[in-house]
């Protein structure tokens, strides 16, 4: 399983291969290599999805309060 922790949140559900198994997958017409992502089911991967996509979100609502505050209108 890959460890995602040190990626983007918006990165969470995208598979991330290395150059090699980019270039298999690219020849995989039976699609028997998918990995999208290091969830043990989709309702997890679901959860964690949500929570990265509220992380970012509040990351960005922060930026724009703390802009706001620096340089109100």
């Amino acid at each position: 399983m890959t460890d995602y922790s040190d990626l983007s949140p918006t990165f969470r559900l995208f598979a991330i291969p290395t150059l090699l198994e980019g270039m298999t997958m690219a020849l995989d017409y039976a699609h028997t290599m998918p990995e999208y992502n290091g969830s043990v089911d989709g309702k997890t991967a679901d959860s964690l999805s949500l929570a990265a996509d509220l992380r970012a979100v509040a990351a960005d609502f922060r930026s724009a309060m703390a802009s706001y505050q620096d340089n109100p209108v």
